[in-house]
Protein backbone atom coordinates (compact mmCIF):
# COMPACT_ATOMS: atom_id res chain seq x y z
CA UNK A 1 0.00 0.00 0.00
CA UNK A 2 1.49 3.34 -0.85
CA UNK A 3 1.75 5.99 1.73
CA UNK A 4 0.90 9.77 0.74
CA UNK A 5 3.62 11.69 1.75
CA UNK A 6 2.58 15.99 1.93
CA UNK A 7 5.18 18.06 0.57
CA UNK A 8 6.96 20.66 2.44
CA UNK A 9 4.96 23.65 0.72
CA UNK A 10 1.47 21.82 1.21
CA UNK A 11 2.50 21.42 4.92
CA UNK A 12 3.60 24.75 5.44
CA UNK A 13 -0.09 26.02 3.43
CA UNK A 14 -2.34 23.57 5.87
CA UNK A 15 -0.60 25.10 8.65
CA UNK A 16 -0.90 28.68 7.16
CA UNK A 17 -4.69 27.86 6.83
CA UNK A 18 -5.04 26.23 10.23
CA UNK A 19 -3.46 29.45 12.19
CA UNK A 20 -5.33 31.80 10.21
CA UNK A 21 -8.91 29.66 11.04
CA UNK A 22 -7.64 29.50 14.41
CA UNK A 23 -7.17 33.23 14.77
CA UNK A 24 -10.24 34.27 13.16
CA UNK A 25 -12.06 32.11 15.60
CA UNK A 26 -10.12 33.17 18.58
CA UNK A 27 -11.03 37.03 17.37
CA UNK A 28 -14.55 36.09 18.75
CA UNK A 29 -13.55 34.67 21.52
CA UNK A 30 -11.11 36.54 22.96
CA UNK A 31 -10.03 39.76 21.14
CA UNK A 32 -6.69 39.85 22.72
CA UNK A 33 -6.00 36.33 22.32
CA UNK A 34 -7.09 36.64 18.65
CA UNK A 35 -4.56 39.40 18.04
CA UNK A 36 -1.80 37.66 19.58
CA UNK A 37 -2.59 34.37 17.55
CA UNK A 38 -2.31 36.64 14.55
CA UNK A 39 1.18 38.43 15.25
CA UNK A 40 2.82 35.81 16.79
CA UNK A 41 3.48 34.53 13.35
CA UNK A 42 4.90 37.35 11.94
CA UNK A 43 7.51 37.78 14.95
CA UNK A 44 8.40 34.74 14.95
CA UNK A 45 9.49 35.27 11.36
CA UNK A 46 11.00 38.67 11.72
CA UNK A 47 12.84 37.09 14.85
CA UNK A 48 14.37 33.92 13.11
CA UNK A 49 15.09 35.90 9.31
CA UNK A 50 17.42 38.72 10.68
CA UNK A 51 20.14 38.80 13.49
CA UNK A 52 19.73 42.72 13.97
CA UNK A 53 15.74 42.08 14.61
CA UNK A 54 16.97 40.00 17.35
CA UNK A 55 19.44 41.65 18.88
CA UNK A 56 17.58 44.99 18.32
CA UNK A 57 14.16 44.04 19.94
CA UNK A 58 15.75 42.85 22.83
CA UNK A 59 18.13 45.99 23.32
CA UNK A 60 15.03 48.40 22.49
CA UNK A 61 12.18 46.15 24.72
CA UNK A 62 14.47 45.60 27.72
CA UNK A 63 15.27 49.92 27.50
CA UNK A 64 11.88 50.20 27.65
CA UNK A 65 10.24 47.52 29.98
CA UNK A 66 13.29 48.51 32.32
CA UNK A 67 11.96 51.72 32.41
CA UNK A 68 8.44 51.40 32.86
CA UNK A 69 6.54 50.97 36.26
CA UNK A 70 8.35 49.05 38.46
CA UNK A 71 4.96 47.36 39.22
CA UNK A 72 5.18 43.82 37.11
CA UNK A 73 2.45 44.04 33.92
CA UNK A 74 2.14 43.42 30.55
CA UNK A 75 5.20 45.02 29.67
CA UNK A 76 7.69 42.35 31.86
CA UNK A 77 5.62 39.58 31.26
CA UNK A 78 6.07 40.64 27.71
CA UNK A 79 9.72 41.20 27.41
CA UNK A 80 10.83 38.13 28.86
CA UNK A 81 8.65 36.10 26.71
CA UNK A 82 10.32 37.77 24.07
CA UNK A 83 13.91 37.37 25.31
CA UNK A 84 12.79 34.02 25.81
CA UNK A 85 11.91 33.44 22.19
CA UNK A 86 15.02 35.25 20.57
CA UNK A 87 17.04 33.01 22.79
CA UNK A 88 15.61 29.84 21.95
CA UNK A 89 16.18 31.25 18.16
CA UNK A 90 19.15 31.82 18.85
CA UNK A 91 19.95 28.60 20.39
CA UNK A 92 18.86 26.69 17.60
CA UNK A 93 20.88 29.11 15.19
CA UNK A 94 24.25 28.62 17.50
CA UNK A 95 23.58 24.49 17.51
CA UNK A 96 22.93 24.47 13.67
CA UNK A 97 25.70 26.71 12.74
CA UNK A 98 28.18 27.39 15.54
CA UNK A 99 30.64 29.91 15.28
CA UNK A 100 34.03 28.40 16.26
CA UNK A 101 34.65 31.19 18.56
CA UNK A 102 32.15 29.90 20.96
CA UNK A 103 34.15 27.16 22.48
CA UNK A 104 35.45 30.08 24.29
CA UNK A 105 32.50 30.55 26.62
CA UNK A 106 31.23 26.99 26.85
CA UNK A 107 31.89 26.64 30.44
CA UNK A 108 30.16 29.94 31.11
CA UNK A 109 27.32 28.39 29.15
CA UNK A 110 26.99 25.46 31.00
CA UNK A 111 27.55 27.85 34.76
CA UNK A 112 24.57 29.68 33.30
CA UNK A 113 22.38 26.35 33.61
CA UNK A 114 22.93 26.00 36.99
CA UNK A 115 22.32 29.45 38.00
CA UNK A 116 19.19 29.22 36.32
CA UNK A 117 18.46 26.00 38.60
CA UNK A 118 19.44 27.93 41.58
CA UNK A 119 17.33 30.52 41.07
CA UNK A 120 14.46 27.68 40.50
CA UNK A 121 15.21 25.43 43.42
CA UNK A 122 15.30 29.36 45.56
CA UNK A 123 11.79 29.82 44.36
CA UNK A 124 10.46 26.38 44.96
CA UNK A 125 11.79 26.63 48.66
CA UNK A 126 10.50 30.14 49.19
CA UNK A 127 7.00 27.84 48.90
CA UNK A 128 3.70 30.01 49.39
CA UNK A 129 6.27 33.38 50.40
CA UNK A 130 6.95 33.54 46.99
CA UNK A 131 4.40 35.11 44.21
CA UNK A 132 4.69 34.83 40.22
CA UNK A 133 4.67 38.36 39.56
CA UNK A 134 7.73 39.09 42.02
CA UNK A 135 9.55 36.69 40.86
CA UNK A 136 9.20 37.81 37.25
CA UNK A 137 9.78 41.32 38.47
CA UNK A 138 12.90 40.35 40.73
CA UNK A 139 14.11 37.89 38.42
CA UNK A 140 14.47 39.31 34.87
CA UNK A 141 17.53 41.14 35.40
CA UNK A 142 19.50 37.98 36.35
CA UNK A 143 17.69 35.89 32.70
CA UNK A 144 18.85 38.75 30.67
CA UNK A 145 22.28 38.56 31.92
CA UNK A 146 21.85 34.34 31.14
CA UNK A 147 20.63 34.61 28.22
CA UNK A 148 23.13 37.62 26.83
CA UNK A 149 26.16 35.16 25.89
CA UNK A 150 23.46 33.14 23.67
CA UNK A 151 22.25 36.02 21.93
CA UNK A 152 25.34 37.47 21.54
CA UNK A 153 27.26 34.43 20.33
CA UNK A 154 24.61 33.46 17.57
CA UNK A 155 24.07 37.31 16.30
CA UNK A 156 27.71 38.95 16.65
CA UNK A 157 29.18 37.07 14.61
CA UNK A 158 26.77 38.20 11.43
CA UNK A 159 27.07 41.88 12.41
CA UNK A 160 29.19 44.60 10.77
CA UNK A 161 31.45 45.92 13.91
CA UNK A 162 31.28 49.54 12.96
CA UNK A 163 27.22 49.48 13.28
CA UNK A 164 27.58 47.27 16.38
CA UNK A 165 29.81 50.21 17.87
CA UNK A 166 26.85 52.44 16.75
CA UNK A 167 24.63 50.58 18.54
CA UNK A 168 26.44 50.57 22.04
CA UNK A 169 27.30 54.14 21.96
CA UNK A 170 23.47 55.31 21.02
CA UNK A 171 21.90 52.53 23.36
CA UNK A 172 24.53 53.88 26.52
CA UNK A 173 23.56 57.39 25.50
CA UNK A 174 20.21 56.83 25.89
CA UNK A 175 20.41 54.84 28.69
CA UNK A 176 22.66 58.10 30.39
CA UNK A 177 20.19 60.50 29.61
CA UNK A 178 17.60 58.17 31.15
CA UNK A 179 18.90 57.63 34.35
CA UNK A 180 19.49 61.81 34.39
CA UNK A 181 15.56 62.26 33.68
CA UNK A 182 14.91 59.67 36.58
CA UNK A 183 17.14 60.58 39.49
CA UNK A 184 16.48 64.38 38.80
CA UNK A 185 12.20 63.71 39.11
CA UNK A 186 13.46 61.38 42.21
CA UNK A 187 15.04 64.49 44.05
CA UNK A 188 12.35 67.29 42.03
CA UNK A 189 14.67 69.61 40.81
CA UNK A 190 13.65 68.44 37.12
CA UNK A 191 12.69 71.41 34.82
CA UNK A 192 12.52 68.62 31.85
CA UNK A 193 8.43 67.66 30.59
CA UNK A 194 9.27 64.35 30.61
CA UNK A 195 9.61 61.50 33.65
CA UNK A 196 11.21 58.11 33.49
CA UNK A 197 11.18 56.58 30.39
CA UNK A 198 13.71 53.94 29.84
CA UNK A 199 16.17 52.38 32.47
CA UNK A 200 17.95 53.81 35.31
CA UNK A 201 21.52 52.15 34.79
CA UNK A 202 24.71 52.91 35.68
CA UNK A 203 26.70 49.76 34.19
CA UNK A 204 25.67 50.32 30.30
CA UNK A 205 26.51 53.71 29.98
CA UNK A 206 29.90 53.14 31.44
CA UNK A 207 30.63 50.38 28.80
CA UNK A 208 29.52 53.01 26.40
CA UNK A 209 31.97 55.36 27.87
CA UNK A 210 34.78 53.05 27.92
CA UNK A 211 33.54 51.89 23.93
CA UNK A 212 33.84 55.86 23.50
CA UNK A 213 37.23 56.41 24.64
CA UNK A 214 38.95 53.74 23.05
CA UNK A 215 37.24 54.65 19.83
CA UNK A 216 38.66 57.99 20.12
CA UNK A 217 42.09 56.62 19.71
CA UNK A 218 41.61 53.64 17.52
CA UNK A 219 38.14 54.59 15.38
CA UNK A 220 38.67 53.66 12.06
CA UNK A 221 36.93 56.55 10.19
CA UNK A 222 36.47 60.03 11.22
CA UNK A 223 33.09 59.90 11.84
CA UNK A 224 33.31 57.24 13.80
CA UNK A 225 36.33 59.07 16.14
CA UNK A 226 33.90 62.39 15.98
CA UNK A 227 30.94 60.19 17.45
CA UNK A 228 33.00 58.82 20.22
CA UNK A 229 33.98 61.87 21.73
CA UNK A 230 30.48 63.57 21.38
CA UNK A 231 29.36 60.58 23.33
CA UNK A 232 32.38 60.82 25.77
CA UNK A 233 31.12 64.10 26.67
CA UNK A 234 27.40 63.54 27.09
CA UNK A 235 27.34 60.36 29.24
CA UNK A 236 29.72 62.14 32.04
CA UNK A 237 27.38 65.28 31.61
CA UNK A 238 24.06 63.16 31.58
CA UNK A 239 25.11 61.08 34.59
CA UNK A 240 26.97 64.19 36.95
CA UNK A 241 24.44 66.20 36.59
CA UNK A 242 21.72 63.95 38.16
CA UNK A 243 23.94 64.31 41.52
CA UNK A 244 24.31 60.76 42.13
CA UNK A 245 27.63 60.42 43.44
CA UNK A 246 27.83 56.34 42.58
CA UNK A 247 28.24 57.73 39.28
CA UNK A 248 31.59 58.31 39.37
CA UNK A 249 32.04 54.56 39.19
CA UNK A 250 32.76 54.88 35.71
CA UNK A 251 35.57 56.56 35.91
CA UNK A 252 36.81 53.14 37.02
CA UNK A 253 37.02 51.72 33.36
CA UNK A 254 39.86 54.61 32.09
CA UNK A 255 43.07 52.50 33.92
CA UNK A 256 41.36 49.52 32.92
CA UNK A 257 41.45 50.84 29.23
CA UNK A 258 45.13 51.96 29.85
CA UNK A 259 48.18 50.43 28.17
CA UNK A 260 50.34 49.94 25.00
CA UNK A 261 48.38 51.07 21.91
CA UNK A 262 49.25 47.69 19.91
CA UNK A 263 47.54 46.01 22.30
CA UNK A 264 43.88 48.20 21.58
CA UNK A 265 44.35 50.00 24.44
CA UNK A 266 45.42 53.76 25.36
CA UNK A 267 48.59 55.66 26.14
CA UNK A 268 48.17 56.92 29.30
CA UNK A 269 50.07 60.18 27.95
CA UNK A 270 47.52 60.51 24.76
CA UNK A 271 44.82 59.98 27.39
CA UNK A 272 45.45 62.69 29.54
CA UNK A 273 45.93 64.96 27.26
CA UNK A 274 42.82 64.18 25.08
CA UNK A 275 40.53 63.79 28.46
CA UNK A 276 41.97 67.47 29.37
CA UNK A 277 40.28 68.56 26.37
CA UNK A 278 37.04 67.01 27.20
CA UNK A 279 36.81 68.38 30.42
CA UNK A 280 37.58 71.56 29.11
CA UNK A 281 34.49 71.27 26.41
CA UNK A 282 32.45 69.64 29.67
CA UNK A 283 32.97 71.94 31.85
CA UNK A 284 31.39 74.83 29.49
CA UNK A 285 28.67 72.46 28.74
CA UNK A 286 28.05 71.66 31.75
CA UNK A 287 26.06 74.77 33.26
CA UNK A 288 24.40 75.03 29.84
CA UNK A 289 22.54 71.63 30.21
CA UNK A 290 22.25 72.12 33.90
CA UNK A 291 20.37 75.39 33.56
CA UNK A 292 17.84 73.89 30.99
CA UNK A 293 17.34 70.42 32.90
CA UNK A 294 17.38 72.02 36.79
CA UNK A 295 14.76 73.97 38.61
CA UNK A 296 16.99 74.90 41.46
CA UNK A 297 20.04 76.38 40.72
CA UNK A 298 21.60 75.66 44.13
CA UNK A 299 21.01 71.73 43.54
CA UNK A 300 24.47 71.18 41.79
CA UNK A 301 26.37 73.29 44.52
CA UNK A 302 24.81 71.45 47.53
CA UNK A 303 25.81 68.12 45.94
CA UNK A 304 29.32 69.41 45.51
CA UNK A 305 29.81 70.85 48.87
CA UNK A 306 28.33 66.99 50.15
CA UNK A 307 30.78 64.85 48.53
CA UNK A 308 33.51 67.64 49.53
CA UNK A 309 32.07 66.95 53.20
CA UNK A 310 32.01 63.53 52.62
CA UNK A 311 35.77 63.16 51.63
CA UNK A 312 37.36 65.62 53.97
CA UNK A 313 34.63 65.42 57.02
CA UNK A 314 34.13 63.08 59.30
CA UNK A 315 32.09 59.89 58.53
CA UNK A 316 28.90 60.86 60.44
CA UNK A 317 28.80 63.14 57.07
CA UNK A 318 28.13 61.00 54.84
CA UNK A 319 24.22 60.00 55.74
CA UNK A 320 23.90 57.90 52.89
CA UNK A 321 26.96 55.79 53.86
CA UNK A 322 25.57 55.36 57.20
CA UNK A 323 22.15 54.51 55.38
CA UNK A 324 23.41 51.69 53.87
CA UNK A 325 25.51 50.39 56.48
CA UNK A 326 22.35 50.03 58.63
CA UNK A 327 21.13 48.08 55.48
CA UNK A 328 24.13 46.02 55.17
CA UNK A 329 23.41 44.81 58.62
CA UNK A 330 19.59 43.99 58.24
CA UNK A 331 20.50 42.18 54.77
CA UNK A 332 23.38 40.42 56.77
CA UNK A 333 21.12 38.97 59.48
CA UNK A 334 18.53 37.58 56.77
CA UNK A 335 21.15 36.13 54.78
CA UNK A 336 22.44 34.22 58.07
CA UNK A 337 18.94 32.68 58.60
CA UNK A 338 18.37 31.77 54.88
CA UNK A 339 22.09 31.05 54.28
CA UNK A 340 22.18 28.68 50.99
CA UNK A 341 19.20 29.44 49.36
CA UNK A 342 17.90 33.24 50.47
CA UNK A 343 14.30 33.74 51.02
CA UNK A 344 13.98 33.16 46.86
CA UNK A 345 13.33 35.05 43.91
CA UNK A 346 9.76 36.34 43.94
CA UNK A 347 9.43 36.79 47.77
CA UNK A 348 8.38 40.72 48.61
CA UNK A 349 10.52 42.93 50.40
CA UNK A 350 9.24 45.51 52.57
CA UNK A 351 12.34 47.19 52.53
CA UNK A 352 14.85 49.01 49.98
CA UNK A 353 18.24 47.03 50.51
CA UNK A 354 20.62 48.97 48.95
CA UNK A 355 23.97 46.88 49.57
CA UNK A 356 25.96 44.69 47.80
CA UNK A 357 24.39 41.70 49.98
CA UNK A 358 20.66 41.83 48.07
CA UNK A 359 21.85 39.20 45.74
CA UNK A 360 22.45 36.57 48.69
CA UNK A 361 19.19 38.05 50.13
CA UNK A 362 17.20 36.45 46.94
CA UNK A 363 18.83 33.62 46.33
CA UNK A 364 21.45 32.43 48.92
CA UNK A 365 24.86 31.98 49.12
CA UNK A 366 24.87 28.91 46.55
CA UNK A 367 22.77 30.86 43.85
CA UNK A 368 25.24 34.23 44.55
CA UNK A 369 28.54 31.93 44.31
CA UNK A 370 26.95 30.54 40.88
CA UNK A 371 26.25 34.10 39.28
CA UNK A 372 29.79 35.06 40.37
CA UNK A 373 31.46 32.23 38.63
CA UNK A 374 29.38 32.75 35.62
CA UNK A 375 30.89 36.04 35.11
CA UNK A 376 34.26 35.20 35.44
CA UNK A 377 33.94 32.47 33.15
CA UNK A 378 32.48 34.86 30.76
CA UNK A 379 35.65 36.75 31.05
CA UNK A 380 37.85 33.97 30.85
CA UNK A 381 35.94 33.26 27.44
CA UNK A 382 36.76 36.84 26.38
CA UNK A 383 40.64 36.18 27.29
CA UNK A 384 40.32 33.26 24.95
CA UNK A 385 39.00 35.17 22.58
CA UNK A 386 41.36 38.08 22.64
CA UNK A 387 44.74 35.46 22.74
CA UNK A 388 42.87 33.51 19.79
CA UNK A 389 42.55 36.53 17.74
CA UNK A 390 44.15 39.28 18.96
CA UNK A 391 43.24 42.44 20.68
CA UNK A 392 40.48 44.75 19.85
CA UNK A 393 38.55 47.50 21.10
CA UNK A 394 36.05 45.55 22.06
CA UNK A 395 37.56 42.82 24.51
CA UNK A 396 39.29 46.21 25.90
CA UNK A 397 36.36 47.80 26.33
CA UNK A 398 34.90 44.75 28.28
CA UNK A 399 37.29 45.29 30.98
CA UNK A 400 36.64 48.78 31.43
CA UNK A 401 33.02 47.15 31.68
CA UNK A 402 34.46 44.78 34.46
CA UNK A 403 36.52 47.43 36.40
CA UNK A 404 33.07 49.63 36.55
CA UNK A 405 30.95 46.60 37.83
CA UNK A 406 33.67 45.62 40.63
CA UNK A 407 33.81 49.28 41.79
CA UNK A 408 30.24 49.74 42.05
CA UNK A 409 30.04 46.55 44.75
CA UNK A 410 30.41 49.90 47.09
CA UNK A 411 26.85 51.04 46.53
CA UNK A 412 24.89 47.81 45.34
CA UNK A 413 24.73 44.54 43.66
CA UNK A 414 25.86 45.03 40.03
CA UNK A 415 23.99 41.99 38.91
CA UNK A 416 20.77 43.69 40.17
CA UNK A 417 21.55 46.91 37.94
CA UNK A 418 18.81 46.75 35.26
CA UNK A 419 21.45 47.94 32.97
CA UNK A 420 23.81 44.74 33.65
CA UNK A 421 22.62 42.21 31.35
CA UNK A 422 22.33 44.01 28.27
CA UNK A 423 25.78 45.67 28.69
CA UNK A 424 27.03 42.14 28.82
CA UNK A 425 25.13 41.19 25.56
CA UNK A 426 26.22 44.55 23.70
CA UNK A 427 29.98 43.63 25.00
CA UNK A 428 29.72 40.31 23.81
CA UNK A 429 27.89 40.85 20.18
CA UNK A 430 31.46 43.72 19.74
CA UNK A 431 33.53 40.43 21.49
CA UNK A 432 32.40 38.34 18.63
CA UNK A 433 31.62 40.74 15.83
CA UNK A 434 35.16 41.90 16.18
CA UNK A 435 36.63 38.27 16.12
CA UNK A 436 35.06 36.68 13.40
CA UNK A 437 35.60 39.58 11.47
CA UNK A 438 39.26 38.97 12.08
CA UNK A 439 38.56 35.76 11.02
CA UNK A 440 36.69 36.55 8.22
CA UNK A 441 39.39 38.75 7.12
CA UNK A 442 42.54 36.44 7.36
CA UNK A 443 40.47 33.93 5.29
CA UNK A 444 39.55 36.31 2.62
CA UNK A 445 43.52 37.10 2.25
CA UNK A 446 44.94 33.56 2.16
CA UNK A 447 42.34 32.54 -0.27
CA UNK A 448 43.65 34.39 -3.35
CA UNK A 449 47.27 33.70 -2.71
CA UNK A 450 46.44 29.79 -2.14
CA UNK A 451 44.99 29.84 -5.62
CA UNK A 452 47.24 31.53 -7.19
CA UNK A 453 50.22 29.40 -6.00
CA UNK A 454 47.77 26.98 -7.08
CA UNK A 455 46.90 27.58 -10.35
CA UNK A 456 50.56 28.71 -11.18
CA UNK A 457 51.79 25.69 -10.48
CA UNK A 458 49.21 23.33 -12.47
CA UNK A 459 50.44 25.62 -15.23
CA UNK A 460 54.32 24.99 -14.78
CA UNK A 461 54.08 21.44 -14.56
CA UNK A 462 51.61 20.88 -17.66
CA UNK A 463 54.24 23.57 -19.55
CA UNK A 464 57.07 21.06 -18.68
CA UNK A 465 55.43 17.65 -19.57
CA UNK A 466 54.20 19.07 -23.05
CA UNK A 467 57.98 20.80 -23.43
CA UNK A 468 59.92 17.42 -22.36
CA UNK A 469 57.53 14.71 -22.50
CA UNK A 470 56.92 14.59 -18.99
CA UNK A 471 60.61 14.12 -18.08
CA UNK A 472 63.07 17.19 -17.01
CA UNK A 473 66.42 17.62 -18.98
CA UNK A 474 69.33 16.71 -16.86
CA UNK A 475 70.85 19.66 -15.70
CA UNK A 476 67.64 21.88 -16.00
CA UNK A 477 66.24 23.61 -12.82
CA UNK A 478 63.13 22.00 -11.44
CA UNK A 479 62.21 24.54 -9.50
CA UNK A 480 58.74 26.62 -9.86
CA UNK A 481 58.68 30.53 -10.57
CA UNK A 482 57.60 32.48 -7.60
CA UNK A 483 53.94 33.33 -8.76
CA UNK A 484 53.36 36.99 -8.95
CA UNK A 485 50.20 37.18 -5.79
CA UNK A 486 47.54 39.52 -6.35
CA UNK A 487 47.49 42.45 -3.60
CA UNK A 488 45.06 41.39 -0.98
Amino acid sequence: MRRYHISSDRRVALAATVWILGSIALLFLNTTLGLLAVIAPLVVVLLSLSPWVRLLSVLGAGLYAFGSSTEVGPVKFGFAALLLLVTAVSAYNLAKRPWPGAKAFQAALVVGLVVAATFVLSYLAAGDAASLSAFVRQATPYLVTLCAPIIALETGPQLNLEHVYVMILLAGTVAAVGFAIDWLARRGVTALPIDRFVLSSLILPGYAFAVAVLLIFHGSRAWQRSVAAVVAIAIPIALLISGTRSNLGILAALPAIAGRSRNARVPVPRMLIVLGMLVALGVFIFPLVADYAITDPAFIASRIELVRKVLFGPIAADQSAQLRSEQAALALSIVRANPWFGLGPGVPLDIVLDTPLLTPVRIGVVGTAAVVLFFIMLCVGVRRTRVASGPSVATTAWWGMTAISIVSVAFGTPFEDRGFGLAVMCALVAVASAASGETRAQHVHARPRTRARSVARSTARARTGRSTGGKHLAGQSTAEPEPSLPLS
